[in-house]
């Protein structure tokens, strides 16, 4: 992660994932605040089933804690799935 770079931050990480049951998993991408009063405060998220992935990059839209789209917000990730069940995230 890039330090106090709010409007673009980078996190040039890997993820890898094995999946043993596709049907009932569910990826969670979270935004925290670690500057907050309340460490890793989370400020933004999104929930998506694994079996609605697909491969290539992709704009995850960002919600807040209420479940609303918060604005023209978003997480820019590769998803690559390299064998069954075998899940990585860039």
């Amino acid at each position: 992660m890039v330090r106090n770079n709010g409007f673009n931050p980078r996190w040039d990480k890997t993820m890898q994932f094995t999946v043993t049951c596709p049907q009932l998993a569910v990826i969670m991408f979270r935004v925290l605040d670690d500057i907050s009063a309340a460490k890793d405060e989370t400020v933004a998220q999104y929930c998506l089933p694994v079996r609605c992935l697909e491969t290539g990059y992709r704009m995850v839209e960002l919600r807040d804690m209420r479940g609303e789209r918060l604005g023209p917000t978003g997480l820019f990730v590769h998803i690559a799935i390299d064998k069954p069940h075998h899940l990585m995230v860039f």
